[in-house]
């Protein structure tokens, strides 16, 4: 099946990148969409995101805020091996529907990228402000996607 080769294909890239000693770098994984009946290029089901999920904590990965892995990076200071922070790109509501419970589950925290503009505008597909406010008090970090 395609999916399962492209699970393995993920799950052998995060392998690769993951097995070099970091000291000067971290692995950044970058998602848009978690669900079922958005996209297909530019989504992951719910049961490929865990499936994610479960190798970063099975492989002891230590999953950290962007800002704590840039901060590091600004101050030259070494980077843990395996270190990888979590991005979600646009606000989509599938994030705060399907991801943010697994990583709140989890106890890990993740980068949302805010295209406010359409979050104003209050499209059905995007996050509310409420549901964003809600993320930024249950440890994720909001950024502004320009």
């Amino acid at each position: 099946m395609v999916r399962d080769w492209l699970i393995r294909a993920a799950v052998f890239c995060l392998a690769l990148t993951g097995s070099a000693v970091a000291a000067d770098h971290a692995v950044i994984l970058e998602y848009h969409h978690v669900g079922t009946d958005t996209p297909a290029a530019t989504s992951v089901t719910p049961a490929t995101f865990e499936a994610h999920l479960d190798y970063l904590a099975e492989h002891d990965f230590r999953v950290w805020p962007l800002s704590r892995v840039l901060g590091y990076l600004e101050r030259g200071k070494a980077l843990p091996e395996n270190t990888v922070a979590l991005t979600f790109d646009d606000a989509y509501e599938s994030v705060y529907r399907a991801a943010f419970p697994r990583l709140r589950e989890r106890g890990w925290p993740f980068t949302v990228f805010v295209s406010t503009d359409y979050i104003d505008k209050g499209y059905s597909n995007y996050m509310s402000w409420a549901q964003l406010r809600e993320l930024g008090q249950n440890g994720a970090e909001l950024g502004n996607h320009s």
